[in-house]
This record gives C-alpha cells, structure tokens and sequence, in this order.
C-alpha cells in the first residue's frame, strides 16, 4: 500500500473515530441520544407529568422537545423565534405546563407571544388570544402565584421593563418600567422572611421587586452583569447575592443589599459559578468554572483556596457521588471530558465522551439513587450513566435480596427465602460476579432442600389427619359422644323397643 494510500485511509478512520461520542471509556454506559436540530439555549429537567421520572425539556431556536428519562421524543412543540422556556404547575393541579416565550423585532416594531403548553404536548393558552402577535418580545418569563389563589401569574422581562401577565393570561396586573431590556428574571425569598422577592436584570442593572411590583432596591454594575446567584454562603442571616460582572469582578452582596465583602478579581473568563457545601458545615462555598479551569473560593472569598486546571472551558459543577464509593466528589465537564476532583481539587477520575460539551447536568431521572450523566454537545443531547454506579446499585440490591433470603430461611419461610434468592442469584449474574452467584445456589439448595422436605411432612400430615378423620368417624357410629349419645345409638333402642312391642302385641293375639 502507497504512503498516500495509507495516510488517506488513517485520516478517513481518525475522523470515523472522532464522530462517535459512544467512547471506548469502560465507566460510562451510553444510555441514549436526540438530536434537535439546532443549538440548546435552555434545559430544563423536571417531571411534567407526574410519572416519578424526571424529563428533559429543551429550547432549541424554534422548538421546545420533551425527552423521556431515556433521552427518547416524549413530545415537542414549534415556537418561531424562540426566547425562553420555564416549568410550572400553573394551575396547582398537580401536573406541570411548559411556558414558552417568543419574539422579534422588526423594522424597529416588536412582536412576541406567549405559550401555556400542556404536559402532553397541547397548547393552552397563548398571549394574545385573538391577534396573532402581542406588541413585546418576551425576552425572560418566571413563573409565581403572586395573590395566593393557587394559579400562577407570569412575571415578563420587556425591553421596557418587567409585567406581570394575570392568570387568567389576557392582560397584565402590573408594570415596572426600566426602559432597558430585561434579560434575567426569578423568584426568591432573599431576606429569609418567607415573602419572595422578584429578582430582574438588565446588562448593567439588577432590581429587587416585591410581589406587586413595587421596586425595593436596586444595584449598578457598569461593565455589565453576566451571572447573578442567590445562595446562603455566610453566617448571616438571610441569603446572598453574588454577581459576576461581565469583567470576572466579584461582587457579595447581604439581604440587605448591602456589599459585604470587597468585590475582587481572582479568575479570568468566568463561565459557571455554583454553591457547594464542600466541608458540610452547612454554609455553601463558591466555585468558579472558567475557561481553563475549577477555582474553590476561601470563606471570605478573597482568594483562590484550591483549583484544578484543565485548559478547556469548564460547564456544569455539581457534587455527588458519581463512582458509588460512598464520598461525594466536584463533578464538572470540560472539553471532551466529565472531571471528578477531590473537594481539595485534587483528580480522582474523568471520563472521555468523545466530543466537546456545551452543557452538562447531573440528575438521578429514574429516581434509583443514582446520578445519571446529561451532555449537551452542539445540536445534539447525549445521556449516559456511570458504570460503577450501576454496578454499585445492582450489587447493593443482590446483597439485600441475599440477606433477606438468610432472614426468611432462618425463621422457617422457605418461599420467600426462595423468591428472594432467585433474584440475587439474577443481579449477581446481570454483573458477573460468579463467586456470590455460586454462594447463593448453594444456599438455594438447602432452601429447596427444605421445602422438599416440608412439602413431604406436610402431605405425611395431611395422610395422618385423613386416617385420623376416618377412625374417629367409624367410632362414633359406635361410641357415646362426651357431650351424651349418638343417634346411632338412639335410634338403635328406638327400633329393638318398637320389635319388643309388636312382638307383645302378636303374642296377646295369639291368646
């Protein structure tokens, strides 16, 4: 084969190779995939529909899709010009609805709607009802009961400012003008009074709302906001506002919005920012996900404290025990690779999924204890879950099921012990552990041996009770009874007293 040839040939194989995200890894288990079409803005994992399974909700360009916990189409739904999504219980009916916010500006004229989607995929409502546009674009939506009536009001960032749109999803009750565009709204209790707060920004304006809209406080940052958490990190009182500018400047701020720390600089190109309670001494630590790495924050938040390095944009942080083994470890994506740290940042594993990751979201969807591994990579969505975890769950559940079987063969029920050993002998072969495979048959054996050997004295009984039945029938047709005499026996001298008489009577004829 010609040099040419063979470097042709290898370039074809290097980019078959590249293409497949299904990597070679042994701990992740490929569950599923979905392409949508276009590039994520937004996902959402939550049960819609009540099925004790978590759904992925995803906002492409111009569609909203609905993935089961398998990453296969539950249902989607067509929104041109698609801004945000958010999930609700609307209506408190115990099942969630997919609000849809749309909109574009043309020739400097806005044009925007509004969609309540059912969980099974079916329009509502949608705001206007009878024009086919409203005349805003609906660049943010949350979603709250702001009257206490049990259906939730929709509270809307404008390029004017922030509305609320009514329940009933025909007109607004209230408005706050900024005369900038809102492109961040949620919903928290701040203060820790138990009275939420509407929490807006702009690119460089943060507002505080109460739930009618009145503003309570406000706060500037000139270079721009891009990434606003509320979180409790501190041992005061009431919640924290950390914002990140679009600079990477950190700013803290208390419940009373007042800045508590010094705002600094310590990381470059800031992408995520998460809360974590790493120490579990109950207040949150802050860790940063940039374009090179993961920073752990000191308590006071003025410096660096741990990191670990990884040259690639860093998505997703989170805190779990992704391998089974009992301690909770930083999971976060980066490049082509799932990341475990130590919370002192030192690398105790990572996971190559073949392509780069855009998004990454750990949730337990089929609510079996264990996380399963969400990747947006590009257009596509990709689920996979951790081998050992797997593994872990499945050996947990044969040596329960083993355990079980020696509680029931002890006390003398053989046919749980039975049923409950068919099942770990079941999982142990599902993970090839032949060594417990082989202990539970031999402890099968003496179950079933046991069983035999009472279904035989259960039959010798049933013999014994038959005969013993019989016998004592017989002998009653003969013998008193404790309680007086047989009818036998009663009749017997009924019938040789009715002889006695009718031979009396023939003997006096004869006379």
């Amino acid at each position: 084969m010609s040099i040419l040839k063979f470097g042709v040939l290898s370039f074809i194989l290097i980019l078959a190779l590249s293409s497949i995200i299904v990597s070679a890894n042994p701990d992740l288990e490929f569950i599923g995939s979905y392409n949508v079409g276009s590039d994520v803005r937004e996902i959402y994992v939550d049960d819609i529909d009540n099925d004790l399974s978590l759904d992925v909700i995803i906002a492409s360009n111009d569609v909203v899709y609905v993935l089961n916990n398998d990453a296969t189409l539950k249902w989607m739904y067509s929104a041109e010009n698609l801004k945000s999504i958010f999930v609700s219980d609307t209506d408190n009916d115990g099942y969630k609805e997919v609000l849809i916010s749309t909109g574009r500006e043309i020739a400097n004229i806005e044009r925007g709607n509004f969609y309540v989607i059912d969980n099974g995929g079916n329009l509502k409502f949608k705001y206007p009802r009878s024009a086919p546009y409203s005349r805003f674009v609906f660049y943010s939506i949350c979603a709250v009961d702001l009257n206490d009536n049990g259906y939730h009001e929709v509270i809307c960032g404008f390029s004017t400012g922030v509305y609320a749109l009514k329940d009933t999803y025909d007109k607004f009750s209230w408005s706050f003008k900024t005369n900038e565009t809102i492109t961040g709204i949620m919903v928290k209790d701040i203060e820790g009074d138990g009275n939420e707060e509407i929490i807006a920004n702009s690119f460089s304006n943060l507002y505080v709302l109460d739930l009618d809209g009145i503003p309570i406080w406000g706060y500037s940052i000139t270079e721009g906001i891009k990434e606003i958490i509320i979180d409790d990190i501190s041992p005061i009182e009431g919640s924290e506002i950390i914002l990140i500018s679009k600079e990477d400047v950190i700013y803290i701020l208390n419940s009373e919005f007042e800045l508590i720390y010094p705002k600094t600089k310590l990381v470059n190109n800031i992408l995520e920012v998460s809360t974590l309670d790493l120490n579990g001494d109950g207040l949150k630590e802050v860790i940063l996900g940039s374009k090179n790495g993961v920073y752990i924050l000191n308590s006071r938040f003025d410096m660096v404290k741990n990191k670990y390095e990884t040259n690639d944009d860093v998505h997703g942080i989170y805190l779990a025990d992704l391998d089974g083994d009992g301690e909770d470890e930083i999971i976060f994506g980066s490049g082509s690779y799932i990341y475990m740290i130590t919370k002192q940042g030192d690398l105790k594993d990572k996971f190559y999924v073949g392509q780069e990751i855009d998004k990454l979201i750990l949730e337990d969807l089929d609510y079996d204890g264990y996380m399963d591994i969400l990747i947006n990579s590009g257009n596509k969505i990709y689920l996979f879950e951790n081998k050992e975890s797997k593994e872990s769950r499945i050996r947990d559940a044969a040596e329960r099921y083993y355990r079980d079987a020696k509680g029931y063969f002890e006390v003398g029920r053989y046919d749980d012990a039975n049923k409950s050993i068919d099942e770990a002998i079941r999982l142990y072969k599902e993970i090839g552990d032949i060594a417990n495979v082989k202990e539970c048959e031999s402890l099968k054996k003496e179950i079933e041996s046991k069983i035999i050997k009472e279904k035989n004295e259960n039959a010798d009984k049933i013999d014994e009770v038959i005969k013993e039945k019989e016998r004592k029938d017989i002998l009653s047709v003969f013998e008193i009874s404790e309680g007086g005499i047989s009818i036998f026996f009663i009749f017997s001298i009924f019938l040789l007293v009715v002889i006695i008489i009718l031979l009396l009577l023939l003997l006096i004829k004869r006379k």
